[in-house]
C-alpha cells in the first residue's frame, strides 16, 4: 500500500492517458507545491479518483479564478464539498497520475500535465492535512481470457 495526495475529479483517468489540469483551488495548489519539492528524477505521483457524489470545486465558487479580485482566494478545508466521510463520495478505484509538468502561473495557479500509470483501490481518505490524501493499493491488471482476445481481434 501507499499514501498519496488525492485529486478528485468529475472524470475518470486510465493508465496511459494524458490529463491536463488547471489547478486553482488552494487545497490543490498546496498539493502541487508539495509535489514540486520532490527531485525532478522522482515521479510526482498523486491519485485521481472520480467523484461519485459531490463537486470538484466548492459550492460558493470561492477559489475560482476571478480576474478582478485583488485578494487571494479563501482557503478551503481539504474535504469541503465531499461530505462528512469523503471516501463515500468517491468511486473506490482510481488511477495514479505522474505529473511530468507542473508550471506555476503568475496568479499562483498551476498548469499540470500528468499521465495515468496504475489503477489503484482507495482504502482510506485522510483530510487532516492541507489537501486530501489516500491510502491505496494497486489493482492487478488481468489480461483478457483467450476467447475474449480472439473476439476483440475479430472486431478490429
Amino acid at each position: 500500500t501507499a499514501r498519496l495526495p488525492l485529486f478528485p475529479l468529475n472524470a475518470v483517468l486510465f493508465p496511459g492517458l494524458v490529463l491536463p489540469l488547471n489547478v486553482f483551488e488552494e487545497r490543490y495548489r498546496a498539493m502541487m507545491r508539495e509535489l514540486l519539492k520532490s527531485d525532478e528524477d522522482e515521479p510526482r505521483r498523486f491519485v485521481v479518483v472520480a467523484i461519485r457524489d459531490g463537486r470538484e470545486t466548492a459550492v460558493t465558487g470561492t477559489g475560482m479564478p476571478d480576474p478582478v479580485a485583488s485578494a487571494p482566494p479563501a482557503e478551503r478545508a481539504p474535504a469541503e464539498g465531499f461530505g462528512p466521510d469523503p471516501i463515500q463520495t468517491f468511486h473506490r478505484v482510481g488511477c495514479i497520475a505522474d505529473a511530468a509538468t507542473i508550471r506555476e502561473r503568475p496568479d499562483g495557479s498551476f498548469e499540470v500535465l500528468a499521465t495515468g500509470t496504475t489503477r489503484v483501490r482507495l482504502l482510506s481518505v485522510d483530510a487532516s492535512g492541507p489537501y486530501l490524501s489516500a491510502e491505496v493499493e494497486e489493482v492487478a491488471e488481468e489480461p483478457p481470457a483467450e476467447d475474449e482476445a480472439d473476439e476483440a481481434g475479430a472486431l478490429a
